[in-house]
């Protein structure tokens, strides 16, 4: 897991290549909490929490992606996806996939 991930922005244009030389820092999500903790599969959840919005979110129930129906910078709501019953952890991925944070959850 990351705390933080440096990038740097470069332009194609045509075959010209231009590099923005100002560093961006991309900041790892952050879950404070789920609610419910626990459902059957169908059911909409949300996580809370910091820094959950980029273009490429993906929230995963152990390895299975779900469906997201909201997303913004302080929370996401999402659909309990079909899986195996049990505890297992709810990740948030952000940005390239390297930034992610987890917490418990139990499918009913």
């Amino acid at each position: 897991e990351l705390d933080q991930q440096e990038s740097a922005i470069a332009l194609l244009l045509g075959s010209q290549t231009a590099t923005i030389t100002n560093k961006f820092l991309l900041k790892a999500p952050l879950i404070q909490s789920i609610t419910p903790a626990s459902a059957i599969a169908g059911t909409e959840v949300t996580l809370t929490g910091q820094y959950l919005n980029s273009s490429k979110t993906k929230v995963l129930f152990g390895d299975i992606t779900a469906e997201l129906k909201l997303i913004s910078k302080t929370k996401v709501v999402c659909l309990v996806p079909t899986g195996p019953l049990g505890a297992l952890k709810v990740s948030v991925r952000t940005g390239n996939g390297a930034l992610v944070d987890d917490i418990d959850f139990k499918i009913q």
